[in-house]
């Protein structure tokens, strides 16, 4: 669900529970829509506050974040304004709105306490994050609106500030005790119950509209015209149950997963109109950071990866019109051998020709039946400048094709490299693993060096580590995420009586199972498969082959690009490609 108003209230119950009185003692801007805020209070806690577009929201997190090596200008502004301070208020804006403001007292350069306002408006593509001074002018904010972005408000630093515009629904909170309101406004809505409750009331999402009709036993359907006052009694119980908890803070929420325990729905009261996956979480900021976590991280990569994806299809698409041109080159030249023949015979039959003929024809010594070829000549030379030509054009011919078995393999190398630095751009988890991405691309020639990191930076850069996983036998599997780590892994990591696997023929991951000494079982091999074979090109297949053979029988060719190997003594699995429970 959207995180609407009822949530919102609900993280504003646990923030000023856990937040409120507390120091803040570091300010972090991790993403250019999002930030981390360190609070000291009774231990070290950290809220994350994201404009992003596609997950707005505000919630304790512990999921480390990777900070720029210089910060924005937001977060400098913050720190200026903020750092030192204590959080004295935290409040939800009126009406149940998504929007919760944060009162921070900190003492100014000049030496004067000041009580600023960090303000957090949850409203989608809308969504922002405003520094407001005590004079009410707009200090900063992550996202600048002019009057061209929006007529109705700029958001901008120096304009005195104002608040969202004001929608014309009701505030849930005035609902309890109030039956006669709620029945006439029903009454008189004229559209679904469902449409009603999320149009008309402040804060109701959709999905919580869907949770109160279950609830009150209405069909998904139902309409406001006509409802008895049975079920209008029904409906107004589960609105106001919901709304009193947010209210109070009552807290029950749950996650919904699907069949692959990826959470598909969440809200901070227990989900009854799902039956089975539901999950009980112990605070607002659990159930969101369970919910958003991974999701975001995903397509926070995605987005950062869009670049590098380009990038490479770039070169790809490079490589295979090398490749045509190659293959039409062939085809040019694929009758030298026949050129060199027309040489030998004019010159075997030099007394046979003479200057201003167009075309002789000569048996052919190679044809067993002896038959005669027709070559043509050249008028203006003589026998033998007509000779020469034809073994010149042979000789070009010989070169070219000499040439082009080296850049055909040339070309065959670097386009089966590029697809598999695509899939490690897919199996990447992170900007650091990005990072790596695009310093072995440089290395490799296909970066210009002023587009990754600079030596200085590359240094702080700490390498990242292959993903970890444990088979159901308990064997540790190691996966690489890029070439660098699959040479990484398995040229100095593996041990030779540890288990290698790749997908045959396809680019993909390298894939090691820790042997220890002890023999594999099938069970595992079979989960290490299906590893290397979802973490390759052929994600998407429904049987993948996959070669295994012992770690010793695994060579590096001098020269080779990274991630390139040879092996023999390998067996071939068929699975489908799955991923396991990492660790």
């Amino acid at each position: 669900m959207a995180l609407d108003g009822i949530a919102v209230a609900h993280i504003v119950h646990e923030l000023r529970k856990t937040l409120l009185g507390g120091k803040v003692e570091k300010i972090h801007q991790p993403e250019t829509d999002e930030i981390i805020m360190s609070v000291k209070r009774d231990g070290i806690r950290r809220l994350l506050i994201s404009a992003n577009a596609q997950g707005p929201r505000l919630h304790l997190t512990a999921i480390p974040k990777e900070n720029p090596m210089t910060a924005p200008l937001f977060c400098m502004v913050l720190r200026k304004h903020l750092m030192g301070g204590r959080i004295v208020d935290i409040a939800q804006g009126e009406g149940f709105e998504r929007v919760v403001n944060i009162d921070i007292e900190a003492v100014s350069e000049m030496g004067e306490m000041t009580r600023n306002r960090l303000s957090a408006e949850i409203m989608g593509k809308h969504s922002n994050i405003i520094l407001i001074g005590t004079d009410g002018v707009i200090l900063d904010s992550i996202k600048h609106i002019n009057h061209e972005k929006s007529s109705l408000r700029e958001v901008l630093p120096g304009r005195v500030f104002t608040p969202p515009p004001e929608q014309d629904k009701v505030n849930p909170a005035a609902v309890p005790g109030d039956f006669p309101g709620f029945a006439e406004r029903l009454s008189s809505s004229g559209v679904s119950v469902h449409k009603h409750l999320h149009t008309a009331y402040m804060g109701i999402s959709p999905a919580t509209a869907s949770e109160m009709q279950h609830r009150a036993g209405l069909a998904p359907d139902a309409s406001s015209v006509g409802l008895n006052e049975e079920g209008v009694k029904s409906l107004y119980a589960a609105f106001c149950e919901i709304v009193e908890d947010a209210v109070t803070g009552v807290f029950n929420g749950e996650l919904v997963l699907d069949g692959q325990d990826v959470p598909v729905q969440f809200a901070p009261f227990a989900l009854t109109m799902y039956g089975e996956g539901r999950k009980p979480t112990s605070s607002m900021s659990a159930l969101l950071e369970d919910y958003y976590g991974e999701r975001d991280q995903n397509v926070r990569v995605n987005q950062k990866s869009q670049d590098l994806r380009r990038l490479i299809s770039q070169n790809i698409e490079r490589c295979v019109r090398k490749h045509d041109t190659h293959e039409r080159t062939l085809r040019e030249i694929e009758n030298r051998d026949v050129h060199r023949l027309y040489g030998e015979l004019l010159t075997a039959n030099l007394y046979r020709l003479s200057q201003g003929m167009t075309e002789v024809s000569l048996e052919d010594y190679n044809a067993a039946d002896g038959s005669s070829v027709t070559i043509q000549l050249d008028a203006r030379l003589t026998p033998t400048q007509n000779a020469q030509r034809w073994y010149k054009l042979y000789n070009k011919e010989k070169r070219a094709f000499e040439a082009l078995k080296d850049q055909i393999k040339q070309n065959a190398a670097d386009l089966n490299y590029l697809e598999s630095v695509m899939v490690s751009v897919g199996n990447a988890t992170g900007e650091a693993d990005l990072n790596e991405i695009r310093e072995e691309l440089a290395e490799q020639g296909f970066v210009k060096r002023k587009n990754i990191l600079t030596a200085k930076r590359a240094k702080k850069h700490k390498e990242t580590a292959p993903l970890t996983f444990t088979s159901s036998d308990g064997f540790l599997i190691l996966v690489g995420k890029n070439n660098r780590q699959n040479d990484e892994l398995t040229m100095k990591d593996a041990e030779p009586a540890d288990i290698w696997l790749h997908t045959k023929d396809i680019p993909g991951s390298h894939v090691i199972i820790k042997a220890g000494g002890k023999t594999v079982p099938d069970r595992t091999l079979e989960e290490a498969a299906k590893l290397a074979a979802y973490h390759s090109k052929a994600r998407a297949g429904s049987l993948v082959p996959v070669d295994y053979a012992l770690r010793k029988y695994v060579k590096k060719p001098g020269g080779a690009k990274p991630g390139a190997v040879i092996y023999t003594n390998q067996k071939t699995a068929f699975v489908k490609p799955e991923i396991i429970a990492s660790h």
